[in-house]
C-alpha cells in the first residue's frame, strides 16, 4: 500500500476532479458483525434487544434487497415478526433467496425453508 501526501495552501479544494466516494450498497457480508450480535440476542432469547438491533439495521439505508431478505429471515427465525407482518416477510425471503448469489443469504434461505 502506498502513502499519498497532499500539501494545500490557500482557499478551495485540493482534490482534483472533486472526487466523491459514495457507498451504493452494503452486502450481507459487510454487516456480519451486526448480524452476529443480532443472532446472539435471538439465541439468548433477549427479544427486546434483538428487536432494537433488527429495527436499527432495517432503518439503515443499505441499498440491497438481499440484506432486507436476510433481516426478514432472521426476524422470522427469531420470532421477532409481529403476526401481521409474517406473510410479507415470508414472501420477500422467498423472492430474494431464489435468485441470490450471496452465500450468507442462501444459507439463511435454506434455514428458513427448513423452519417452515
Amino acid at each position: 500500500m502506498s502513502t499519498i501526501n497532499q500539501h494545500h495552501t490557500g482557499t478551495g479544494d485540493n482534490v482534483q476532479h472533486k472526487l466523491d466516494i459514495v457507498i451504493q450498497a452494503l452486502a450481507p457480508s459487510h454487516l456480519r458483525k451486526a448480524i452476529d450480535l443480532l443472532l446472539a440476542d435471538v439465541r439468548k432469547k433477549n427479544i427486546v434487544s434483538a428487536k432494537v438491533r433488527l429495527e436499527t439495521m432495517k432503518a439503515t439505508e443499505h441499498g440491497n434487497s438481499e440484506v432486507s431478505a436476510l433481516l426478514d429471515v432472521i426476524a422470522l427465525y427469531g420470532d421477532l415478526v409481529e403476526p401481521e407482518g409474517t406473510q410479507e416477510a415470508l414472501n420477500a425471503v422467498t423472492r430474494v433467496t431464489a435468485t441470490t448469489q450471496d452465500a450468507i443469504v442462501a444459507d439463511f434461505g435454506e434455514r428458513d425453508r427448513a423452519f417452515r
